[in-house]
C-alpha cells in the first residue's frame, strides 16, 4: 500500500547517498559458471566498488581493486591479470588515460593483451563506438546488472571458464563454502532494498521472493543467517520448525516483535525491525553472525 512504499523509500534515502552502479535483477547467477581467473577492477565509488567486486567474486574471480586510474595503472603493471573493468571518469587520471597508458606498457613489454572494459554512467548514442574506438575492449553503462557482466566473463574468459568447470566437477559437497545469508521477502521493493543494502555491507546475500525458490535454496545450499519477512511468512510455524530441523542456521525474522506470535517467536534466534538507517540494525546482525550456533 502507499505508506508502506512511502516508509522503504523513506529508508532507502536515509541510507543511500550515492546510487550503486548494480542493478539487482537479475538477483540470481547461475552458479555452474564460474571462472579460475583475476580481475582488476577500477573504480572510485566504495559502494560500486563492494557491488561490483561481490559480484565477480560470486563467479570465483579474484578481484583487486583501485581508487583511480594512476593507481590502477600502477597495479597493473605490478600484477597480473585476466581482464580489466575501469571506470570512465576517475580523480587523477580518468579511464581513458589508464587504458591507453596500459596498452602502450604491454606493446612496450611485449605482453598479450588484457582485455579492458570502460564502465560509464554515459548512455548517449554513439558512446559505445566512441569509446571502442579509442582502444577499450568492451563497454557497459551504469547501472550495470549481472546478465551483461556474465556475458562479458564468457566473451573473454572462455578459457579459464572451461578449467574451473571441470574443476568444480571434482569438488566435494563438503567442501561448498557456507554462505552468509538466505533473504526471502515477497515485497519485491523491501526485497530489492534489503538485497542492496546488505550487499553494500560486504554479505554475500541470496535473495527470493517467493516460498518454492526459498525452499529450493535451503535445499541447495548452506547459510549463517536465514532473513525472513514476517509478512511474507504469514504466522507459518510448520515453515520455522522444518528450518530448525534442517539447517545449522541462525534465524532472523523482520518485522515488528508485537506483530509476532508467541511460538514464531520462541522458535527463532532474533527479531529485527526493518529500520535500516539504525546501525543497530547492522550491530546485531553481525553480533549474531558471529556466534556458534547451539547443537
Amino acid at each position: 500500500n502507499y505508506t508502506k512504499s512511502q516508509t522503504l523509500c523513506s529508508e532507502y534515502l536515509k541510507y543511500h547517498t550515492h546510487k550503486p552502479i548494480m542493478e539487482e535483477e537479475p538477483l540470481f547467477i547461475d552458479r555452474k559458471v564460474a571462472f579460475n581467473a583475476k580481475a582488476l577492477v577500477a573504480e572510485d565509488n566504495i559502494i560500486n566498488q563492494k557491488l561490483i567486486k561481490k559480484t565477480l567474486e560470486d563467479y570465483g574471480i579474484d578481484v583487486d581493486l583501485a581508487e583511480n586510474g594512476e593507481v590502477a595503472v600502477q597495479k597493473y603493471k605490478e600484477g597480473k591479470y585476466d581482464i580489466v573493468f575501469m571506470d570512465i571518469q576517475m580523480p587523477k587520471k580518468d579511464g581513458v588515460e589508464a587504458m591507453q597508458e596500459i596498452v602502450a606498457y604491454e606493446k612496450e613489454q611485449g605482453l598479450p593483451h588484457t582485455p579492458i572494459v570502460a564502465l560509464t554512467a554515459h548512455a548517449l548514442k554513439g558512446d559505445r563506438e566512441r569509446f571502442l574506438s579509442k582502444g577499450f575492449d568492451e563497454y557497459l553503462t551504469k547501472p550495470l546488472n549481472r546478465a551483461d557482466i556474465e556475458s562479458v566473463l564468457k566473451t573473454y574468459l572462455s578459457s579459464k571458464a572451461a578449467h574451473q568447470a571441470q574443476k568444480a566437477a571434482h569438488t566435494p559437497a563438503s567442501a561448498i563454502k557456507e554462505k552468509d545469508m538466505l533473504l526471502f521477502d515477497k515485497n519485491p521493493l523491501e526485497l530489492k532494498l534489503f538485497n542492496t543494502v546488505l550487499q553494500s555491507r560486504g554479505y554475500n546475500v541470496t535473495a527470493v521472493k517467493d516460498l518454492e525458490s526459498f525452499k529450493d535454496k535451503l535445499r541447495q545450499e548452506r547459510y549463517k543467517v536465514i532473513l525472513i519477512d514476517k509478512d511474507s511468512l504469514e504466522q507459518n510455524s510448520d515453515l520455522i520448525k522444518e528450518l530448525t530441523q534442517q539447517q545449522p542456521a541462525k534465524l532472523v525474522l523482520l518485522g515488528k516483535r508485537e506483530d509476532i506470535a508467541q511460538d514464531l517467536l520462541s522458535m527463532v534466534d532474533m527479531v529485527l525491525p526493518k529500520q535500516l538507517h539504525d546501525n543497530s540494525f547492522f550491530e546485531q546482525l553481525k553480533s549474531l553472525m558471529s556466534e556458534e550456533k547451539a547443537v
